[in-house]
């Protein structure tokens, strides 16, 4: 593995991060994901949350953007970071996934897809 592929998967997420994840409603976030396929996580990211939006203005740092309206799909837009990933972004991914993957799976069983 190169250099840069080691930042950008790094194994140890930022503490304060994985913490943070640690202490959510996870019965809520799978209760709310498996009833409406969506749940939100009000205070998880409150003081980088400034860095991130203002990074959605620089697009050298963005692989591609989709505008959703172009397939008649609404208004909104979204953008992929290219790699390596902002360091907030990769730390989260890491923290979040472990608690994603028993939640996805059990509403996988459940609904029989």
């Amino acid at each position: 593995m190169n250099t840069r592929a080691r930042k950008v998967w790094k194994t140890i997420p930022d503490k304060n991060i994985a913490c943070r994840v640690h202490e959510l409603d996870w019965d809520r976030i799978g209760n709310d994901l498996d009833a409406q396929r969506s749940a939100v996580i009000e205070t998880l990211l409150m003081s980088e949350c400034n860095a991130l939006t203002v990074l959605y203005s620089k697009d050298e740092v963005f692989d591609s953007r989709v505008v959703m309206a172009w397939h008649g799909f609404g208004r909104e837009e979204y953008k992929y970071f290219h790699y390596p990933l902002p360091e907030i972004t990769s730390d989260l991914r890491i923290a979040v996934y472990p608690w994603l993957v028993p939640i996805a799976a059990l509403i996988l069983l459940t609904r029989g897809c």
